[in-house]
């Protein structure tokens, strides 16, 4: 069920996000190198991560979770690979897990 796939009450700090989102690319997406990291103390982050011509944008701002890809400089939105995207709304662990797993689907 949708509800229990994501979690869009309750958001995390920038902090712990990119904790969840540098830890999954290390150990699940190890080829993609961090080319990009922008943080502040609350919960608004940027992060980009890169492999020859892709690019993977995630980011937040006032707890929405943003993510895109950048396919040899044209940007796509995961939501056009993944149609539960839409559902992602928060930057709650939940979601960042979900989308991280979503990611790895797309490059797989």
């Amino acid at each position: 069920m949708k509800e229990d796939l994501f979690e869009n009450t309750t958001g995390i700090s920038s902090e712990e996000a990119l904790t969840v989102i540098e830890s999954f690319f290390k150990k699940e997406l190890p080829q993609f190198e961090l080319t990009e990291k922008v943080a502040n103390h609350s919960a608004y982050f940027t992060v980009t991560f890169r492999k020859d011509d892709i690019e993977i944008i995630l980011s937040s701002g006032r707890l929405r979770f943003e993510h895109s890809f950048k396919i040899n400089g044209k940007e796509y939105p995961l939501r056009q690979f993944d149609s539960r995207m839409d559902n992602v709304l928060v930057t709650s662990e939940k979601n960042i897990r979900f989308t991280l797993d979503a990611i790895k689907r797309f490059l797989s």
